[in-house]
């Protein structure tokens, strides 16, 4: 397995629809250390050779596999991922950032909570509708997480720009 294939499986689990939209991406991305999942980064400056369009949509597979509570693993490494490309999503500026913002309606929560968090700092009104309505409407772990992360955001404790 080479390319996209394995970047795939190895940072956010075997994920075919992904692999079939982000092969730009993964041809790009470097693993610091292969074989543990959890200790897998893709490097920064590869990264940064993405378009907005291949961050956003691995940020939208590795919040599925962020979500997946039966492997804790993966879902570690997957949110490391996340957060990496989030990080560069800010460092090119507000309208990547704003890629974010359809994540929003995505159909699975994991995502919309994922977003959520990160489209706080930047456009708090609909971050905060999203994980409101998740903790309303999601009576597990994922609405759980959705409100410590408002009353979190709302107390100041949540680390802002």
């Amino acid at each position: 397995m080479d390319g996209l294939a394995s970047v795939v499986s190895t940072v956010v689990g075997d994920a075919p629809a992904c692999q079939k939209r982000l092969p730009r991406l993964a041809s790009r991305l470097l693993l610091d250390s292969p074989p543990m999942a959890a200790n897998l980064w893709p490097r920064a400056n590869q990264l940064a050779l993405a378009s907005d369009d291949d961050l956003v949509g691995t940020y939208a597979e590795a919040a599925e596999k962020a979500d997946d509570i039966s492997d804790r693993r993966s879902q570690n490494a997957a949110a490391r991922c996340i957060l990496a490309i989030r990080k560069e999503l800010q460092s090119r500026g507000i309208q990547s950032e704003r890629a974010l913002l359809p994540l929003l309606d995505h159909p699975h929560a994991g995502v919309r909570l994922w977003a959520a968090r990160g489209v706080l700092e930047f456009d708090r009104e609909p971050a905060e509708a999203t994980l409101t309505a998740i903790a309303e409407s999601d009576k597990t772990l994922r609405g759980f997480t959705a409100q410590i992360t408002l009353r979190e955001w709302r107390a100041g404790r949540l680390p802002r720009r």
